[in-house]
């Protein structure tokens, strides 16, 4: 039995799309996602530098995931939220998963840096670069919040909650009120049905991360050396 349970995880880790599969998903959901956009302000320059930012946070957890080995990775836009990357890899450590929540904010966090020395030192027009700047910094540090399941909260719970399932679980049912909270005092519809979407997501999790950890007690110690529990990244 537990040969089997191997057999369907590593299955589970083969990838099932190729580049030319997330080339068109990149593109379709792009689309719908400015389509949306448009719909509600007619600045285009504003919405071109929002998928920029998007386009590099996201590329951040891109690249890291392929360079770990994590397989169907693909990158999305989420038309009213954002864009997102997912991905599989079956035996991906703390240390990986940390690092790739962290390879999406920083290098917009970074390139903000750039921008803002270069307009004090006098290379540009600060106010050519004042949209991207604030874009850069609000998208990026927005996403470092330990709220789930963005980038903060995929990093503390890859370097804290990763064998504490009931603390993660308690820390999810906070992050979501409290995106839920955020969503009636900014009036954002989309973000409070994201944050009722992960509540009510926390007990799945909470119990499949609860299986994998009495999956691994009766696995044989060569056996383990394969670790039980799907990570995949969400942002």
């Amino acid at each position: 039995a537990t040969g089997e349970v191997l057999d369907a995880l590593r299955d589970l880790e083969r990838p099932r799309t190729n580049w030319l599969q997330g080339l068109i998903v990149l593109g379709f959901t792009m689309l719908v996602f400015v389509g949306v956009r448009k719909l509600s302000s007619d600045a285009a320059s504003s919405i071109g530098w929002l998928v920029g930012v998007l386009f590099l946070h996201e590329l951040g957890h891109y690249v890291a995931m392929r360079l770990f080995g994590f397989q169907d990775v693909r990158m999305f836009f989420l038309p009213f939220l954002g864009a997102a990357v997912s991905g599989r890899k079956l035996n991906a450590n703390g240390t990986e998963r940390a690092i790739v929540a962290l390879a999406g904010p920083l290098p917009g966090l970074g390139l903000a840096f750039v921008l803002f020395a270069g307009a004090v030192l006098g290379a540009y027009d600060s106010a050519r670069v004042a949209t991207p700047i604030s874009m850069l910094l609000g998208i990026n540090l927005f996403n470092l919040l330990p709220l789930a399941p963005f980038d903060g909260w995929l990093f503390m719970n890859a370097v804290l909650f990763d064998r504490m399932p009931r603390v993660e679980a308690a820390v999810r049912v906070v992050g979501s009120l409290g995106l839920i909270a955020m969503a009636i005092g900014w009036g954002e519809f989309f973000l409070g049905l994201f944050g009722a979407f992960v509540l009510m997501m926390t007990f799945h999790t909470f119990r499949v991360a609860r299986i994998g950890r009495e999956v691994g007690v009766r696995l044989s110690p060569a056996d383990r050396g394969t670790p039980s529990i799907p990570s995949h990244l969400r942002e």
